[in-house]
């Protein structure tokens, strides 16, 4: 369970890393570790409230006919064709047990997504309760992977790794606990690279998580961006909370957001 602030020391972003695009000269070093990366003065801001409840608190569910849920079973197993210019909101490794009932997602994170104004949201499993993914439905679309926590209703309803096209970008989606690799980032990587299980046309980008570890950096060569948002829930050895962005257009510009 995260250490809640005090009172007195409202719960706010404290920095952002965006990775430079390729070609743009090395980058500091430093930034490619969130812990060291400089906060921008822009990303030192409270947060304002959620859009999605601007307009007296109604909710998003009506998408879908039945409710998020049913509309996530209809996407099982799909890689979904989005437009661009469109922002993704990135999380993974929230790990909110169906039980307590009364606990959320943190008002930060929500917040920022919503501020953000993305229009689609990826989670890269290790969910545990279908609700965090009805939560994130409130404000975007949601498609996610299962991770090795994820049993039950999310396993029968949810792929372990899946390709979603944003414009003419792929990007994709799998937890990495699972394949060829010593560690989490050749993982997730080598699920998408010939041999892998959900190998295919080349991807722009590969979102996972599992180590709880936020990282936004290149894989050479072929230049494929990793992207681990962290975890907005469980830090463990982490100095702060984080969650990503995606910003797509006619390139991919993935930013690590952190909070306290």
């Amino acid at each position: 369970m995260p250490v809640r602030p005090p009172p007195d020391a409202p719960t706010r972003p404290v920095g952002a890393f965006v990775l430079p695009a390729r070609g743009a000269g090395r980058a500091d070093p430093a930034a490619h570790h969130p812990r060291r990366a400089p906060a921008p003065r822009s990303a030192l801001y409270f947060p304002r409230r959620r859009a999605a409840r601007a307009d007296g608190g109604e909710r998003r569910e009506e998408r879908g006919g039945g409710g998020t849920w049913e509309a996530r079973q209809g996407w099982e197993g799909v890689a979904e064709d989005w437009p661009a210019p469109l922002t993704v909101g990135v999380v993974a490794d929230t790990h909110i047990h169906a039980e307590p009932a009364g606990r959320d997602l943190p008002a930060v994170l929500l917040d920022e997504l919503a501020r953000a104004r993305v229009g689609l949201i990826l989670h890269a499993g290790d969910i545990f309760a279908p609700r965090v993914l009805d939560r994130l439905a409130e404000l975007a679309p949601v498609l996610a992977v299962t991770g090795n926590g994820d049993y039950g209703e999310l396993r029968a309803a949810l792929p372990a790794a899946r390709v979603v096209t944003v414009g003419a970008h792929r990007l994709g989606l799998v937890h990495g606990h699972a394949g060829r690799g010593g560690t989490t980032p050749r993982r997730a990587v080598n699920t998408f690279l010939p041999g892998g299980g959900a190998a295919g046309p080349p991807v722009g980008c590969v979102v996972f998580g599992h180590s709880h570890q936020p990282l936004a950096r290149r894989h050479e060569p072929g230049g494929i961006i990793l992207f681990n948002p962290g975890s907005p829930t469980d830090k463990r050895a982490q100095p702060y909370f984080s969650f990503g962005l995606l910003r797509i257009a006619t390139t991919i510009e993935p930013e690590l957001v952190q909070f306290r």
